[in-house]
C-alpha cells in the first residue's frame, strides 16, 4: 500500500515524495518526515486524490488503506464524485508528530507560548482592574466632594481665611501638580491622604469642634484617586447624604468622653498615648475600640477595671464612671463604634 502511495504521488507530482541529497538522508525522510504536496500540486490536484495519496503513505501501516478494495473504493468516489472514506491527518495529530521528532525546539515553543499567554492574562487583568477602579472613582466622585465639604471646606474653602492656600473643592487646584495635593492614580503620593492619615488635617488644635476624618471616609477618597480623581459632578448636596450618616449615641459618647477624659487625652496631653477624641485612632490604629463587639474592646476594660489600678481610667484621685456611663459606651460599641459627629459650641 505504502509502495502504490509512491507511485500515486509520483504520478501527481511529477517527483516522489521524499528526495534526499544522499541515500541516507533520503531514508530519514522516510522514516522522520511526513509527505505534503508542494504549493503548486496542491492548486491543480483535488484535495480529495491528495488524502487518498497520503493516506496510502501513512507512517503506522494501521493508517493505510487496509486493502486494495477500499483504495479502488476512494478512488472511484473521486472519478464519480462522491464523498470519499480517507480522513484527513488534522492539525492535531500532525503537531504531535512534529513535537515526538522535536523534543527540544517543541519544549521551547511551549514554554514562550505559555508566557505570552501569561503576560496577555496580566495585561487584560490589569487593564480590567484600572477600568474598574476608573468606574469605581467616577461613582465614588460625589462622595469624595461631600467628605471634603463637611471636613475641610470650613478651613480651606473661597470664603475661610486660609482661602489662598487651597480651595478644596476646586478640582484644579487639587490635581495641580506642582502643589501635589492629589496625585491622580496615586493616593499615597497625595498629600491630602498624607495629611489625612499623619492626623494634621483636620488640625488638632481643633479636635474638640472637627472630627477626625473616619476610616470609611479616607477609604472612599483614596480608592476616588487610585481611580484618577475624576471631576466632581455639578454641586447638588441634596443627592449626595452625608457618607457618614449622624449618630446620637456617637454624639453622646463623645459628649461623655470630652467631658470625663478629654483632660487627660487631649492632643497636646495625650501625645503619644490615646487621644481621646480622635475615632480613627481609637478603632483603626490602636484598636481599643472593636465595633460590635464591646467585652474586646481594650477601652471597656479600661474604664470598668479597678479604680486603684495603674490602668484604671479614669486614673485615681478622679470619680469613676457610672454604670450609665458604661452601658452608653457599651452600647455604642456594640452598634457599631460610628464616627464622632461635630461638637457642636454651646
Amino acid at each position: 500500500m505504502y509502495a502504490v502511495g509512491v507511485i500515486l504521488y509520483e504520478l501527481l507530482v511529477g517527483r516522489p515524495p521524499f528526495i534526499g541529497s544522499t541515500t541516507i538522508e533520503a531514508l530519514w525522510q522516510i522514516r522522520e518526515e511526513d509527505a505534503t504536496f508542494p504549493t503548486d500540486a496542491k492548486r491543480r490536484v483535488p484535495r480529495d486524490l491528495q488524502l487518498i495519496c497520503l493516506k496510502c503513505l501513512r507512517k503506522n501501516p494501521n493508517e493505510r488503506y487496509a486493502n486494495a478494495a477500499l483504495l479502488a473504493d476512494d478512488l472511484e468516489c473521486v472519478l464519480t464524485g462522491r464523498p470519499i472514506n480517507a480522513d484527513s491527518v488534522g492539525m492535531i495529530r500532525r503537531t504531535l508528530k512534529w513535537c515526538r521528532r522535536r523534543p527540544d525546539l517543541a519544549a521551547l515553543i511551549f514554554v514562550c507560548v505559555i508566557l505570552l499567554l501569561a503576560t496577555v492574562f496580566m495585561a487584560g487583568d490589569r487593564y480590567r482592574a484600572q477600568a474598574n477602579s476608573r468606574q469605581l472613582a467616577v461613582q465614588l466622585a460625589p462622595q469624595a466632594r461631600e467628605i471634603l465639604k463637611r471636613n475641610c471646606l470650613e478651613c480651606h474653602g473661597p470664603n475661610s481665611v486660609d482661602s489662598k492656600l487651597l480651595d478644596i473643592l476646586n478640582h484644579d487646584v487639587l490635581i495641580n501638580s506642582s502643589r501635589s495635593i492629589v496625585i491622580p492614580d496615586s493616593p499615597d503620593d497625595s498629600r491630602l491622604i498624607q495629611r489625612i492619615t499623619d492626623g494634621s488635617m483636620p488640625p488638632e488644635e481643633q479636635e474638640e469642634r472637627l472630627p477626625r476624618v473616619s476610616e470609611q471616609e479616607l477609604q472612599i477618597l483614596r480608592s476616588w484617586i487610585d481611580g484618577g480623581a475624576p471631576r466632581f459632578p455639578v454641586e447638588d448636596d441634596s443627592h449626595t447624604p452625608p457618607v457618614i450618616p449622624y449618630s446620637s449615641v456617637a454624639a453622646e459618647v463623645r459628649d461623655l468622653f470630652h467631658k470625663r477624659c478629654y483632660e487627660c487625652h487631649k492632643y497636646d496631653v495625650a501625645r503619644g498615648g490615646i487621644k481621646i477624641l480622635n475615632h480613627r485612632l481609637l478603632v483603626t490604629v490602636r484598636k481599643v475600640v472593636v465595633p460590635g463587639l464591646p467585652n474586646d474592646s481594650e477601652l471597656v476594660h479600661i474604664v470598668t477595671t479597678g479604680k486603684d489600678e495603674p490602668s484604671a481610667m479614669p486614673p485615681p484621685g478622679y470619680d469613676r464612671l457610672t454604670t450609665k456611663e458604661v452601658e452608653l459606651i457599651k452600647r455604642w460599641i456594640s452598634e457599631g463604634a460610628a464616627p464622632f459627629p461635630k461638637l457642636e459650641p454651646k
